[in-house]
């Protein structure tokens, strides 16, 4: 059973007898030592499946693998949130821990979100590391990495299957936000109005600019 963590791994006692378990004798490892702080906290008081290696009859202490504990595996499901742990933020992409949800019955599972897939970018803005998130299963990466986005975007976008309106006519709202002219499909959407001479070719870009700007 884990009790502490430290900076070369965790603490653990086997029958009361304490034990050292270090990074690279864990159930599985990360791309990124760092992320070992985020994700210790979560782990105190775990236990798992321990192989002694080696042992200091001195000190009493034991040197112990728990490389060999097994897990069963976690089916997820498209649409579905899941509790998660940022361990990484760049620009426009997030890098998170999703074993949290099970609380790690199931090993450890990396996901990532991408900038686009959040509903609200400002909500994307004010994440930080170590923050714990909710977010939705897309679909799995050819690395096994999950494709994860903000609850509200899977509710307002892939749920309602947009894709499915190409080739359609849909309506479309103008809404005016200050200077900015904002479209919304169904007024729901966020849209952009294509415009080029390709499908308007007896009208100049000028006159096309023109149009949008003074929709009302």
């Amino acid at each position: 059973k884990i009790y502490k963590f430290t900076s070369e791994g965790f603490k653990a006692k086997v029958q009361r007898v304490k034990g050292i378990i270090t990074f690279d004798m864990m159930p599985w490892t990360y791309q990124n030592e760092k992320h070992w702080d985020i994700v210790a906290p979560y782990l105190i008081e775990k236990t798992y499946t321990s192989q002694i290696i080696a042992s200091d009859d001195a000190k009493m202490l034991l040197n112990l693998s728990v490389k060999e504990h097994s897990f069963t595996s976690k089916k997820y499901t498209r649409g579905q949130s899941y509790k998660c742990v940022i361990l990484e933020k760049e620009n426009d992409t997030i890098l998170v821990e999703a074993g949290l949800d099970s609380s790690f019955k199931h090993g450890s599972q990396y996901g990532q979100v991408v900038l686009s897939n959040f509903w609200d970018h400002s909500d994307y803005e004010s994440l930080v590391i170590g923050q714990e998130i909710m977010l939705c299963f897309l679909d799995h990466q050819e690395d096994g990495v999950l494709s994860m986005c903000q609850p509200s975007k899977y509710t307002h976008w892939y749920k309602h299957k947009p894709h499915n309106l190409i080739g359609n006519t849909v309506p479309v709202t103008v809404h005016k936000e200050g200077p900015a002219i904002v479209l919304k499909g169904y007024d729901h959407f966020g849209s952009e109005l294509h415009m080029d001479n390709i499908l308007h070719e007896n009208v100049s870009m000028q006159q096309l600019e023109f149009y949008f700007q003074n929709l009302k």
